[in-house]
């Protein structure tokens, strides 16, 4: 499943990488709408174990939960959802 799923964030259709963009941001959506549910938080530590096997970084552990939950404290705040953007442009070969 996870295979797929990498593949539809991926993928390149006649919008090319607006379209790719455009999926990533609605995969992100999806995914922070499931972590953020009740039922997941109490599962956290083993995600977050599970997560650092398939992601390189160099931000800690400590830092990216910081930075979740001032994101979900902002939103249940705002009583807003995440919003995304795409700013106009001219593709550009260089």
């Amino acid at each position: 499943m996870a295979k797929k799923r990498i593949q539809y964030v991926r993928y390149r259709d006649e919008e090319g990488d607006i379209g790719r963009i455009k999926r990533q941001q609605k995969f992100m959506m999806a995914v922070y709408e499931k972590i953020a549910s009740a039922q997941i938080l109490t599962k956290m530590p083993g995600l977050v174990s599970e997560i650092m096997k398939m992601v390189k970084t160099d931000l800690p552990v400590s830092d990216m939960l910081a930075m979740g939950g001032a994101l979900h404290g902002m939103m249940k705040r705002t009583g807003r959802s995440l919003q995304n953007a795409t700013v106009p442009g001219t593709p550009e070969l260089y």
